[in-house]
């Protein structure tokens, strides 16, 4: 109902945003399916894209860093949750779990996203405005 914010605990940042790379051939729109499937067991579908960040490392590219150098973009959609499925840690992931909106805010990759999380949050306040 657009109350909670899923996110995954990943083994090498802790609480995040499900997203991950693209594979060749791929769309971003599947990628964002396929990875929150992947990280959180959760079947999704997009309801639209919220925004696309460009990132660009200024210095030597950093050892084990497995993103695309020295320029990388994120691409940012809202979905809605189809199916929870039963959560098992994988080579990933070791916990999925939903967080209020305020809570979601105070996640440290949230605050580093915080243009993009604040964004999606207007949009789902103003549907929910929009449909009561």
């Amino acid at each position: 109902d657009g109350d909670c914010v899923l996110l995954a605990r990943l083994r090498d940042r802790d609480w995040d945003i499900p997203g991950g790379v693209i594979d060749p051939g791929e769309k971003p729109d599947i990628t964002a399916i396929r990875e929150v499937w992947e990280e959180t067991a959760a079947r999704v579908n997009i309801i639209d894209l919220i925004g696309i960040q460009e990132l660009e490392l200024l210095g030597p590219k950093p050892d084990h860093h497995r993103w695309p150098y020295p320029i990388s973009v994120q691409v940012y959609y809202r979905c809605k949750l189809l199916e929870l499925s039963d959560f098992e840690t994988n080579n990933e992931s070791i916990e999925r779990a939903f967080f209020s909106p305020e809570d979601a805010r105070h996640v440290p990759t949230m605050v580093n996203h915080d243009l993009i999380y604040e964004e999606a949050l207007r949009r789902v306040l103003a549907e929910r405005d929009w449909q009561s």
